[in-house]
């Protein structure tokens, strides 16, 4: 059945015979390809990455499919454990069993796998959610059958109250946001000249005991809840809370992300973004080829580190093209080149001067602070030693380390600093550290320097 599910969609219902051969022996194919990436280890991410990227952005995930994982858990012990006649009468495990087997291979899989990149989150989420909604469906049914049980009268009054109790928990979470808002404000300090620090005042300090007062606000409201209606109507109305408190969040962090850094580094989701300066620059120069020659023929040249997405952005101007440098042999050298010298980057070649040019620098690319958000978080011994807590080949990188530099991480957000940064991080993506800039030359022919010139600064 497996096989027969798998051919179907690789050869997309037998349209494509080829996808058999790629989805299985081509050197080419899915499998392979993936398979020699291994040691290529493209973005050199740790085995933690998953976990790290899921606790900043999948709380509902995370809930949904640890609940699944559990209920699965029980269904199947309750199954081993039944008589022939209670197995007949029980639910089958086998399709919770399978949405929690497919969850936890995705998960280990793709947390061994060389190249670890943000979206691939997606595969793990995907089965959490399927299996939470499985989770929630059982819930429900649970909920209509001991409705069905009383009366009409009964079942308003149980819902009632439970929605109240929903309410409540959802305006304490509210209460708990904005009051972590203000007290993590704190004040910023200037390190060095580019270098400034949110630090928690001495004043606000001595108010911090503040913030534990929503989380035992939403206890105490969860233990009269019970008290006054019983435990079976509160669980329920507690439920209905949490998932509406993990629903909010979640739409915040996409929000965030998407209307606020959406062209920005400052998300791990996002982790790595062409600057805004690479738009200007193609606007720039289709307007300097106006300025200059009429039309947009001018021609450019760009070197392989630029390549992407130069390819498009320059999509416009037809004499664009890839090239090393300017070649000595060039009788008409271009009026615009564009690269990264072999200074900024060792693997570009580009030349950090060009006799008869002038160099504009622009920012090409932003990248997220990685060491200060998560690398630090625990040792990765697959990696080299600066990629994570490990930091010197000299030091320990057995198991009982990297159970100690988890607890170490772990440990810091019992420190009113460490609360602070995470807590403005998840909730306004506030980095530790300022984003890392990769940069560009641009070289304009001194000729033609004027004509940029009107364009970038209107002189």
């Amino acid at each position: 059945m497996i096989l027969s599910i798998f051919f179907t969609l690789f050869t997309t219902f037998f349209a494509n015979p080829r996808g058999f051969q790629s989805s299985t022996f081509a050197a080419n194919g899915t499998l392979l390809y993936w398979l020699g990436q291994q040691d290529v280890q493209r973005g050199e991410q740790p085995w933690f990455y998953f976990i790290t990227e899921g606790l900043q952005y999948e709380w509902l995930a995370i809930f949904l499919g640890v609940a699944g994982l559990i209920f699965t858990g029980v269904l199947v012990g309750r199954y081993m454990l039944g008589t022939g006649v209670a197995r007949a009468a029980s639910r089958s495990p086998l399709f919770p069993v399978f949405l929690s087997a497919w969850l936890v291979f995705m998960f280990l899989v793709l947390s061994w796998a060389g190249e670890k990149m943000p979206w691939l989150i997606t595969h793990i989420t995907l089965p959490a959610f399927l299996i939470g909604g499985l989770v929630l469906n059982t819930v429900v049914e649970g909920a209509s059958a001991w409705l069905r049980s009383h009366d009409a009268a009964a079942g308003a009054h149980w819902m009632r109250p439970a929605l109240a109790l929903a309410a409540g928990l959802v305006a304490i979470a509210g209460s708990g946001f904005f009051l972590s808002s203000r007290m993590t404000y704190g004040r910023w300090n200037q390190l060095s000249e580019n270098l400034w620090e949110r630090t928690v005042p001495a004043a606000t300090l001595n108010d911090w005991w503040m913030l534990a007062l929503p989380p035992l606000a939403a206890l105490a409201l969860i233990g009269f809840a019970v008290r006054r209606m019983g435990a079976r109507r509160a669980a329920y109305g507690t439920l209905i809370g949490a998932l509406a408190v993990l629903t909010l969040f979640q739409v915040h962090a996409g929000f965030w992300m998407t209307y606020f850094n959406g062209d920005g580094a400052n998300d791990t989701l996002i982790y790595n973004t062409v600057g805004s300066d690479v738009t200007q620059l193609s606007n720039d120069l289709n307007e300097m080829s106006h300025l200059m020659y009429g039309d947009d023929s001018m021609p450019v040249i760009y070197d392989n580190c630029t390549a992407w997405p130069l390819n498009w952005n320059l999509r416009d101007l037809p004499n664009s093209r890839v090239q090393a440098t300017v070649a000595a042999t060039d009788q008409t050298p271009p009026p615009v080149v564009i690269g990264v010298p072999k200074s900024f980057d060792s693997d570009c070649s580009m030349p950090l001067e060009i006799e008869g040019y002038t160099i504009q620098q622009y920012t090409f690319r932003w990248h997220e602070p990685e060491s200060e958000i998560y690398r630090r978080f625990a040792i990765a011994p697959e990696l080299p030693p600066a990629r994570s807590a490990w930091g010197s080949a000299s030091k320990p990188h057995g198991p009982g380390a990297i159970v100690n530099s988890v607890w170490s991480s772990t440990t810091q957000i019992a420190d009113p600093a460490g609360q602070q940064r995470l807590f403005r991080l998840l909730a306004f993506r506030e980095m530790p550290a300022g984003v890392t800039r990769y940069r560009v030359n641009v070289y304009i022919r001194d000729d033609a320097l004027a004509y940029y010139n009107a364009v970038r600064y209107g002189e």
